[in-house]
């Protein structure tokens, strides 16, 4: 079989990147593919067109530039398009969920029992405003309401940006679909004595440590599922490739779970120690963490760890994960149709019946019986 040639282009996120090479490399072994794969940086994008005319190529997966599409529109290439910035109706895509994305930070806010939301995004771009209506979407039905901000975000307007700080009303939820924004709006509440995330609860899309350390606080964020994108794409190529006359069609992939840091966590306005673990929890209950990890990882004794616990929210941090893993596992029973030993292996448990026996302790009813009177 011939050696499939196929050109990446990529953006201008590297982690965003790596983890889309990671997928498509993944679900190029998984198949036993015979593909060689060219990436291409946004930076060096106009090469593009002399690799077309010159090389045999066989698909393309990327993200794409006005004037890339005006040249390739015609070419006979099989292309799928993982950009949400893009306009290409045309393309077969594989795009993250905006929507599943605003409505996601949307919820995490409101279980910090917030009323008043604001969404800072961009206009100009589709995926913002998909953003915002999922973030809408969700508030609309919690009865909260959502404050767009003006656009001056996009200018570093100082001045505008704090004379709206000055008046919005607190304790709020912030959405901030780029770090730039994010960024803009702490160094303006610091100059208001605004604390965060006690006044100012923010989450931004696809925040990097690095925009943490720039911010001097630790952004909480969302970031598209770089790794299933890359699989997808890869999965759409193929089917491209095998059916050269498939119609156009869009997958949405639905974006990580938010990391939750200081940011954004309810918690940070207790004792130091105790909103590190708590933190610590809210990030990792899905996986199977023990009590003297936590504690390592914020440098104390487990007996210690646990005295926190109890002084500030009269539990213990074997409770406090309990309770997150049985809060995932009824939500994923109410609204999906997974598997129960599947639900516990994504709530954290190495077996069905370690969730079966915890969650009929603490519901007083069985995880199948739940679902069932849920229905």
């Amino acid at each position: 079989m011939q050696k499939k040639r196929i050109i990446l282009i990529l953006d201008i996120d590297i982690s965003l990147n790596m983890e889309i090479i990671n997928g498509i490399e993944s679900y190029i072994a998984e198949n036993n593919l015979d593909w060689d794969i060219f990436p291409i940086s946004y930076n060096k994008i106009n090469i593009l067109e002399n690799i077309i005319e010159t090389e045999t190529i066989d698909g393309i997966i990327g993200s794409f530039a006005g004037n890339q599409i005006h040249y390739i529109k015609n070419k006979i290439i099989p292309i799928v398009n993982i950009s949400s910035i893009s306009k290409v109706s045309n393309f077969s895509s594989v795009l993250n969920d905006n929507h599943k994305t605003g409505e996601s930070v949307a919820e995490h806010l409101f279980s910090n029992k917030l009323k008043h939301l604001y969404f800072c995004g961009q206009k100009t771009f589709e995926s913002s405003e998909q953003m915002l209506n999922g973030f809408m979407a969700f508030a609309e039905k919690h009865s909260i309401k959502v404050n767009e901000a003006p656009p001056f975000f996009l200018n570093n307007a100082r001045e505008d940006i704090y004379k709206w700080l000055k008046n919005i009303r607190t304790p709020c939820g912030i959405f901030c679909t780029n770090s730039i924004i994010a960024r803009s709006i702490v160094n303006e509440a610091q100059t208001l004595k605004l604390n965060i995330p006690d006044d100012l609860c923010m989450v931004v899309l696809n925040g990097s440590k690095l925009d943490s350390l720039i911010c001097g606080t630790e952004l909480s964020t969302i970031s598209p599922n770089g790794q299933e994108i890359g699989k997808q794409s890869a999965n759409m190529l193929k089917k491209l490739l095998d059916q050269k006359s498939a119609k156009p069609k869009t997958e949405y992939i639905a974006p990580k779970k938010i990391e939750v840091r200081y940011s954004s966590s309810f918690i940070a306005g207790k004792h130091p120690k105790y909103a590190q673990a708590y933190t610590y929890i809210l990030n990792n209950y899905r996986k199977p963490i023990t009590i003297n990890q936590i504690a390592r990882k914020i440098g104390v004794s487990r007996r210690k760890l646990e005295l926190i616990f109890q002084e500030e929210s009269h539990t213990s941090p074997y409770k406090a994960i309990t309770n997150e893993r049985i809060k995932l596992a009824k939500k994923l029973l109410n609204t999906t149709n997974m598997k129960i030993i599947e639900i516990a292996e994504t709530c954290g448990y190495s077996e069905q019946r370690q969730l079966s026996v915890t969650f009929k302790k603490i519901t007083g009813t069985s995880p199948k019986q739940f679902r069932n009177h849920n229905v």
